[in-house]
């Protein structure tokens, strides 16, 4: 349950780093030019630094809770987890790729006073690095609804409907997939269905795994 809890804190610190702090939500225009985005970092370095610390930490946070929906799945395989080793070695590495974006904006914002277009290279690899792969989010959900799918028991450990649900946030992550073609529309990277239907569909995700790992692993503790 300690590790279900460590996405209460991992979200907190991602709202309050990227919305607060660094003022990255709603991400800045993706055809922004170097002298506005070195701007940017110039008005907001110290607080911007302050947001990569909480991002970098929530990013951390999120691995137990991955870990905690992997031991719920290695229940449902038993002697082969392999689904489960899949879902968390995903978890790590989409922390990872959170950690990996922090560094660039904290480059950017180190020296803001530097070359305007060193800054938005930073930048550029900061929120390509965030919010372009696509491929883990869909891969680690397609992982959980196959185990769900998979669950033949008299009483399946969870709803069946949490399988589908995981397949349909998988393929809500998929525009994101095109996030390097566009600087303005719904497919770049602070567009509708680039951006913000993702991150709803995350969002509403992590209340819904919350809440069905919670109730699997009570369930645990009424059988045993």
């Amino acid at each position: 349950m300690l590790c279900v809890g460590s996405v209460y804190p991992a979200m907190i610190l991602f709202g309050v780093g990227l919305v607060v702090c660094a003022g990255f939500i709603p991400p800045p225009e993706p055809g922004a030019s170097a002298d506005d985005i070195a701007a940017i970092y110039r008005a907001h370095a110290s607080m911007i630094l302050l947001g990569q610390v909480m991002l970098m930490t929530g990013a951390v946070l999120f691995i137990p809770f991955f870990a905690a929906i992997g031991f719920q799945m290695a229940r449902i395989e038993g002697r082969r987890p392999i689904l489960a080793a899949t879902q968390m070695l995903i978890g790590v590495g989409t922390a990872l790729l959170i950690l990996l974006p922090t560094l660039f904006f904290a480059a950017a914002a180190f020296r803001p006073e530097r070359d305007a277009n060193l800054v938005l290279l930073m930048n550029d690899l900061g929120f390509l690095t965030l919010l372009w792969p696509f491929a883990p989010a869909f891969f680690q959900n397609m992982a959980i609804m196959i185990c769900v799918l998979s669950d033949k028991s008299p009483q399946p450990l969870f709803p069946r409907w949490t399988g589908f649900f995981n397949l349909w946030v998988a393929i809500l992550f998929l525009p994101g997939a095109l996030i390097p073609f566009f600087k303005n529309g719904p497919f770049a990277w602070n567009g509708l269905l680039a951006f913000w239907v993702p991150v709803i569909a995350f969002f509403v995700w992590v209340i819904v795994m919350v809440i069905m790992v919670t109730r699997a692993i009570k369930r645990t503790e009424l059988i045993g």
